[in-house]
């Protein structure tokens, strides 16, 4: 199996003072999970917020915002959706924020695609799921 790659993330929405996020399927037996979307560039923002139809700012994703992301309690998992392109896509590609500050701290152009986020027909939430293969996915670069 291939280790996928997407390009690191610079960016991060707000709507007014929120962090916006897809909404995750709790497991009361599983860990729980703290996810946000993050952008590579400019196009894959615009594209995210075209789609969205709310008002959503862009933000530089630093390391003090992952940090304070990380401190969230009752959260196993800190995950940041990379380059989706609709709020409603089936399939998200998630990295860790510990990967992403690694990536992040070292200027490195891509970073670990660790989780999926697979939403099916009807369900209102997506489930999250350590990836297993993802050579499906076009933005995604494959080594």
């Amino acid at each position: 199996m291939d280790t996928l790659f997407m390009k690191t993330p610079h960016y991060f929405l707000l709507e007014g003072k929120t962090r916006i996020q897809p909404s995750v399927a709790s497991d009361l037996s599983g860990p729980g999970y703290c996810v946000f979307y993050a952008f590579s560039d400019k196009p894959q923002y615009d594209l995210f917020q075209v789609n969205s139809n709310r008002a959503l700012v862009p933000y530089p994703l630093v390391s003090t915002f992952l940090t304070q992301c990380m401190a969230i309690p009752d959260c196993e998992e800190h995950l940041l959706v990379i380059d989706a392109v609709t709020p409603d896509d089936a399939v998200l590609h998630a990295a860790t924020m510990k990967a992403v500050l690694s990536s992040l701290g070292s200027r490195t152009e891509r970073v670990d695609i660790s989780f999926d986020l697979t939403k099916h027909d009807g369900d209102a939430n997506y489930a999250v799921a350590k990836s297993q293969d993802n050579q499906h996915q076009p933005s995604a670069i494959s080594s």
